[in-house]
This record gives C-alpha cells, structure tokens and sequence, in this order.
C-alpha cells in the first residue's frame, strides 16, 4: 500500500514581486529585513494548525525539514516543530525529513533529540539523516564540502551506536571525541526508527541506503517524468547489488494541486506555484554545487543543464500548462490528479509519496481545501495504519471508525491546572458560541460528524476524558467531585473568558455534565444530555458494562450492528489473539477510569442535587438505546421539569454515530432558541 505524507515545507509567502530582479538568491544571503518575526508568528502557527489538519485527515505521516538562512523553508530546527507535532497529533508518523546530521557538534544531540520525538510520539518518529543542501551545510554553517560526507558517515554512526548500545561508550572518531556516550532517552522503536536518506541522484547515496536499508528518497521539484532515469537507474542498482524491489525502499516529493475540476486547479493554485517556482527556487547556481560537495562518479552521472545560462530562467518564463505537462505539477480534478499519481507510482516504483499540497503562498484556505480533496476522492484516507508501528499506539474504540477525511476538527492537547493532560478536539469559528462535547462510554470515536455539524454553528471543543486514548492523569480523578471539577478545570484551561459555554454531554459525558451544572448552572448557557448515565431505576436496571464480553459491546451500544462493526470493530481484530489482547488492555483502562463513578450501580445519588440544576436543559434519548432504556428519559424529565424532550429514532446508546444528522438539528435548534431568550 502506497503511503503519503502531508510535507510542509513552510515558505515565506511575502518575498515581494521583483524579488527575482532585486535580489541574488533566496538562500543564503537574502536579507533579514525581509523578514517579519510578527507576520511570522501567525505563519507559524498556521503552518502547524495546517499539519496537525493533515493527521486528522488520515494522512500516513506528516512531514518537516530542515532549512538554513533562507525564504524557501523556515525551519533552522524541525526538531522544534516535530515536537509540538508530537503532542498535538496522535495517528500519523512524525516525519523529520530531516537532521543534517553533519552540522550537529557533538551529533549525539541529534540521537538524543530524536529520541525524545519518538518516545513524546509513543514511537511515531520517521528520522531522516540528509547529507543537506550545500547552501545548508557548507555556505550557511561553514562546513568543508570535500568533508562534508566523510563527517557525516561518522555521525551516522555514532547515532546508530549511541541507539543500539545498552551501556555507556567512549567514541573517539576524526571528528567528534567523548569520553562518555549515553544516550538517555533512547527510542521506543527498535532497533531504530525508520530512517530515510533524501538524495538528489549521488550514487554513494543509493549503495549507502540499500548497505543499511534504508529509504532513498528522491526529494525534486523537476517532477516525476524528470526523475524517471534517476529512479530507473536506482532501481538498476537495487538488482545489482541482489536486494529487494520493494517500492517501499524509495520515496518521491511531488506539488499536487486538486481542484473540483482541471480548470479549477488553475484558477485556484498557478498564482501560488509560479510564486513557488519564481521566488522560493531563485537559488544562486554558485550555491548549488561547491566543489568537493559531489564525487566525481555522481557528477559525472547527472545533469548539469541548472548551471548553463539558458536554464537560469527557467522556472520562471514557464506556464502553468508547461508545469503541468511536464509532470512538475500534477494538478487537476480528483480524477486526473488520482490517474497522474497512479502513473508516478507505477513509473517510479515508489511505495511512499511526500504531497505538497501547500505551495509558495498559498492561503491556508485552499490548502485545506487542496488537502481534503487529496485524502479523500484521491487517495482514500481513512482508517490507515501508520507509518510506524509503534507498540505503545492505541488499537482502543476511539480509534476504531471508518473515517471519511472530511473533519472540521481538529486535535491538540491540553493540560488543567492540576496538570492533567488531555487530548481536545477543536473546530468552528473561534468568534462563534463555544460549545463543550463530553463523551460517551465508547470514547471520541473518529467519526466526527455530528461535532462537524454542530461546529457550522459553535465553537465546539471536544475533550478526552483522561484514562481514554492520549489523555492521561485518570490516578488524580477519584470519585464524582473529582470528575466534576476537572469538567470546570477544562472549561479554564480552554480560555472562553468571560464567554458562558453551552455544554453537550453523551453517557457518561453526561452523567458529569449534569453534575457540573448542578455545582455552577449560572456558568452555562445551555445544557444537553445524550442518554446519560447518572439516574437508577431498581425496575429497570441498566445493564453492567463490566461483565460484558469484548464482542458483545457492539450489541448493547449500537442498535445498527453493520454500523458497530465498522466503528467498534475496524482497528481490531477480536478473533486474532494479539488483537483481542490489545482490546482488553485498552479496554481495562478506559473502564477502569469509567469504573469509579460507574461500578457496580452507576448512580452515584445525582438525584438528591438535580434541585440546583436551572440550566435550561435538553433531554434526548435514542429509541432503541438497549444500554439505558428510554424509560429513563421519563424520569429525567420528572426530576427537571423545565427540560425538554427529544427521542431520535433509528438509533441505539451511540446515538451521535448512528443519527448524527438528526441529532445535531435537535441540538442546534434548542440552543439557538435558547440563546435567544437568554441574550433576550
């Protein structure tokens, strides 16, 4: 299965119109005052909101660089940006494209940096060892180019010993010299991360990946026609020396453009990939090819024409039909972009594409929307496993739905000021009324339809209660009280000011919904409960969630089995006993959290504080619910006499997954009248 990487290479988009006749280079020596620290604290943050999109897409990794002294990438340390990744993120692989290692004094900082990205990431990490661009490694920070590769086979091994060694060392090379190695952390993924080698055609460069199996990757802006003879002759020395053809030891980068149709790609993207082609790759040749950078062998087998006058022009007297058809660019309708990317696969033998889906200046709108077209008509996102295969990645029921590559929301972590930390999913408009979602029993699945829906019109912030899947901290949450303060704990950390949250709480979300409202009903502005727990009625018991059986779950939860299979089932096998054992487990820690306010009877006398609850308040309650029975609606409603009632036909406990359609009309529509009379 062919893997993609949403890659960033984060430009900078305000390099002005005449750049290429003002200005030599945009590496190197381009003036600082060309850049803007406040413009670019925003593009910052945009860059990454953007990657952290791409994981909630289902991209198969997300992907960054390092860059030095230039406008084309601002990232001088993509260690920084991997690790607010790393925290923010929770599917795709971490893609550090990479370190250049050959920069790095002592190069220990960069096994142990990496390692700490693997392990923040729960073994995610893709490392990537590039010799790096000359303008980097020799104009920028000062290294001998004649030396540069020999520094840099000597780092390479003393980070691969520093990983593999389980007791101190003394390392005495050419260049670096310690007494004491010892690399603290050290990653999750053994022997080593997966490491990638970025090459631009240098011979040593394929023997040096296929003596250590390594992935070559082929990192060009000349397109995929153009690197057909490179990746043929790569391919020809993969038989020569008697390894495998798996298309899993090559990459390639490539800019995609997708658009509703081709004509569309052109009126969307051409203004912001001629920017990309015209400014980002104004590069002075004297800086592309120092002496000494390249052997001879790799001169002598690749193409000179970027240092003859008449390409110095190249990119930008060319068309948008030109970048196109010369493979440049693939851009188009989802179909043309899906059988031009089918053509660069099979040509290329490449099992992992880096996508470029964000060029030169691009606004962050029309990279959603590029990106979204990509992951879902093109590619088929969705439930994909990742790059990595970390051992400490969650095959738990909120990761187990079929996601469509659509969703508004997007993750990033929180912590309280108990310091708990938790993961959080967000979308909306941040000036529109906030809204907290806390979920059910099952956790945040991953189809977020009903959370997209509703975020049309709120600000919607959806929180992982600790003990399920990234939010940790469940030993601090003892009983209700506690349970119910950190619900008001969250609602600070998120920082709504002085802005009153309507709160929508699903089962046990629920449950401690209603006990938030009863602890502080003046700081809500509405209130929704989703089948919640909370209530007992000795004649009709709930059933005990903790005697059911793994397969069972989908029984009681769903009243659509077909629907349960594909949202409880998908990511884990239960007749596959490594599969049903990381079930258990998973399954142990989330009721465990659950357990103690729901163990044995799930009433702990919620009753006796409803009387503080003035909230107004929605109850809505699934038709076929088999878990908590519709007879319990009745005596919610009995207890808050103010609320009103809704049922949702066709839906079981899981009511948000199987009708979410409906069920958001009924919630957007009380809480807008409700606004209304409270802003009244």
């Amino acid at each position: 299965m062919t893997r993609f990487t949403w890659f960033n290479l984060m430009p900078w988009p305000y390099l002005p119109d005449d750049f290429r006749q003002t200005y030599r280079s945009v590496w190197v020596d381009i003036p600082n005052r060309l850049y803007d620290p406040v413009r670019g604290h925003a593009l910052y943050h945009q860059y990454m909101d953007q990657l952290e999109y791409a994981d909630a897409l289902g991209f198969d990794g997300i992907g960054v660089n390092e860059h030095h002294q230039n406008g084309y990438g601002l990232m001088p340390s993509p260690n920084i940006i991997a690790a607010t990744l790393a925290r923010r993120t929770s599917r795709a692989a971490i893609c550090v494209i990479g370190n250049s290692i050959a920069l790095y004094n002592p190069p220990i900082r960069v096994a142990e940096e990496f390692a700490m990205l693997d392990v923040i990431s729960g073994g995610r990490l893709v490392a990537g060892f590039p010799v790096g661009t000359p303008m980097d490694t020799n104009f920028c920070y000062g290294q001998i180019p004649a030396l540069t590769r020999d520094k840099y086979a000597e780092a390479h091994d003393l980070i691969r010993r520093a990983w593999a060694a389980d007791e101190p060392f003394a390392f005495d090379g050419k260049y670096t010299q310690l007494r004491w190695v010892n690399c603290w952390p050290k990653p999750i993924q053994k022997p080593h991360p997966p490491i990638y080698i970025p090459g631009g055609g240098s011979i040593e460069t394929y023997d040096f990946c296929l003596d250590h199996d390594y992935n070559y990757s082929y990192l060009s802006f000349y397109g995929y026609l153009a690197a057909r003879g490179l990746m043929d002759a790569y391919w020809e020395r993969v038989a020569a020396r008697g390894k495998d053809a798996s298309p899993h030891r090559a990459a390639f980068a490539q800019i995609i453009a997708v658009a509703d149709t081709d004509a569309d790609a052109e009126r969307l993207y051409s203004e912001h990939i001629l920017y990309f082609f015209n400014r980002c790759l104004h590069v002075a040749p004297a800086f592309l090819d120092p002496p000494g950078y390249r052997t001879v062998n790799t001169i002598k087998a690749t193409s000179l024409r970027r240092l003859q006058r008449q390409h110095q022009r190249e990119f930008p007297e060319a068309t948008w039909s030109e970048l196109v058809d010369g493979g440049m660019v693939i851009a188009g309708s989802p179909d043309t972009v899906r059988q031009r990317m089918e053509e660069l696969i099979k040509t290329l033998r490449v099992g992992h594409v880096f996508c470029l889906l964000h060029t030169g200046n691009q606004t962050d709108e029309k990279t959603r929307h590029n990106s979204r077209l990509f992951a879902a008509p093109v590619a088929g996102l969705g439930r994909r496993r990742s790059l990595v295969d970390s051992p400490t990645r969650r095959s738990h029921l909120s990761r187990a739905s079929a996601r469509d590559g659509r969703s508004a929301m997007n993750a990033h972590t929180l912590e309280t000021q108990r310091g708990i930390r938790l993961r959080v999913l967000e979308g909306g408009a941040s000036d529109a009324p906030p809204l907290i979602f806390l979920h059910g029993l099952a956790g945040l699945l991953d189809d977020t339809t009903f959370l997209d829906l509703v975020a049309e019109r709120h600000h919607v912030f959806a929180p992982e209660l600790p003990g399920y899947g990234e939010s940790r901290g469940e030993e601090l949450l003892e009983d209700m009280l506690d349970f119910a303060l950190h619900g008001w704990d969250v609602v600070e950390a998120l920082g709504l000011g002085d802005r009153r949250p309507s709160l929508v709480g699903h089962s046990i979300g629920g449950m401690i919904a209603a006990e938030m409202a009863c602890l502080a009903p003046s700081r809500l502005d509405g209130l929704v409960l989703l089948d919640p727990f909370g209530l007992w009625l000795n004649e009709t018991p709930i059933p005990d969630v903790f005697a059911l059986l793994p397969y069972e779950f989908g029984e009681y939860l769903f009243h659509d089995a077909q629907r349960a299979a594909v949202l409880l089932g998908g990511a884990t096998d239960l007749a596959d006993p490594e599969g049903l054992r990381q079930f258990v487990i998973d399954n142990a820690r989330r009721l465990g959290t659950a357990g103690k306010i729901l163990f044995p009877i799930p009433n702990r006398r919620l009753s006796k504080r409803l009387y503080r609850l003035s909230t107004q308040t929605l109850v809505v309650w699934a038709e076929h619910d088999r878990l908590i029975p519709p007879a319990y609606a009745s005596r919610w409603q009995a207890l808050l006499p103010q609320a009103q009632g809704v049922s949702v036909a066709d839906a079981g406990h899981m009511l948000p997954y199987e009708q979410p359609r409906a069920l958001a009309d009924a919630v957007l529509a009380f809480l807008a009248a409700e606004h209304f009379v409270t802003s009244t």
